[in-house]
């Protein structure tokens, strides 16, 4: 996975494991929203990729509270026209090894979230403080075979 620095590009570099030829390119985020790329995370059968990258700002934003990030999720044998938000200001943690499953952290407000098939359902982690300011994970969560 690289960003390209010449174009500003976020591009899937599929190679060859033996020889480091590239076998394929996919483009996946292009222009001023590849400049945060970053954190990008293969499903385990290889079809689907997501990661986090600038997402628009907020009308009437000025500064540095202006760089908001969201997280993409591409097929990647569609590449970037299948591009889509999964969610903003959040980080993908972990996929299912079936990769049907996978777990979004979202810092504040503190909320796991768990992608099934396309569908979203928020876990409830208000039992890990009393204090909802002081709320955040320690570590990385990921998900448990079964």
């Amino acid at each position: 996975m690289i960003a390209d620095g010449e174009s500003g590009d976020a591009i899937l570099d599929v190679l060859d494991a033996r020889t480091g030829r590239i076998l394929k390119r996919t483009l996946l985020m292009e222009g001023d929203l590849a400049r945060g790329f970053q954190g990008p995370l293969l499903a385990p059968n290889g079809r689907t990729i997501v990661f986090e990258a600038y997402r628009p700002p907020p009308p009437e934003c000025l500064g540095l509270q202006c760089e908001v990030y969201a997280l993409y999720q591409t097929r990647i044998a569609r590449g970037i026209a299948s591009t889509r938000v999964v969610c903003n200001d959040c980080s993908a943690s972990d996929w299912s090894a079936d990769s049907r499953v996978l777990l979004i952290a979202r810092r504040h407000p503190l909320e796991l979230r768990v992608v099934r098939d396309g569908r979203t359902k928020v876990v409830n982690v208000r039992g890990i403080t009393s204090e909802p300011t002081r709320a955040y994970f320690d570590g990385t969560p990921t998900l448990q075979p079964r």
